[in-house]
């Protein structure tokens, strides 16, 4: 009888940075729409994806402060549930960053996703250079947050991308 390993699908991320992070399956999930997207308790992502599967979440973009996003109507059709309910070959939206501050992300939402098994990557949006090192370093030094993901570039929001 021949016995057979399977593949090692762990990857490394930043081998060289001093933590560095391992990905037990190098597949990440980011946030499109489930729910308010800021993977808590309540969050549709969590009741549709087993993420113990994964290797690694990313939350939504959270900003310095928070920001109400674009006005209604945000999605076409009007939720993801329906495009795929419809088989709809098309699904737009445009959000514009809603989301409720880093703050609420470092000290509301982190811990839940310190108990959890797998890594979370947090995406952060700043309005200048300075504003991206300000949320990094209070990011950096939070449990629950493995990683820290920069969203330079949203065009849909006010003015358009950031920095891109």
């Amino acid at each position: 009888m021949e016995i057979t390993v399977p593949p090692k699908l762990s990857t490394e991320i930043a081998p060289r940075h001093h933590v560095g992070l391992e990905l037990a399956i190098p597949v990440m999930k980011a946030w499109d729409g489930y729910g308010k997207g800021l993977l808590d308790e309540e969050s549709l992502f969590l009741e549709e994806v087993d993420i113990q599967r994964l290797g690694a979440v990313i939350a939504k973009t959270v900003t310095m402060c928070p920001r109400e996003g674009n006005p209604e109507p945000r999605w076409y059709p009007s939720s993801w549930r329906q495009a795929r309910k419809a088989s709809e070959s098309i699904y737009i939206n445009s959000i514009g960053l809603t989301n409720p501050g880093i703050r609420v992300a470092l000290d509301e939402l982190a811990p839940l996703w310190a108990r959890w098994d797998i890594p979370v990557v947090l995406s952060i949006a700043g309005e200048t250079v300075e504003e991206f090192g300000s949320m990094a370093a209070m990011a950096n030094r939070t449990p629950g947050i493995a990683a820290i993901e920069l969203n330079l570039s949203c065009p849909n929001i006010e003015n358009g991308a950031h920095f891109s």
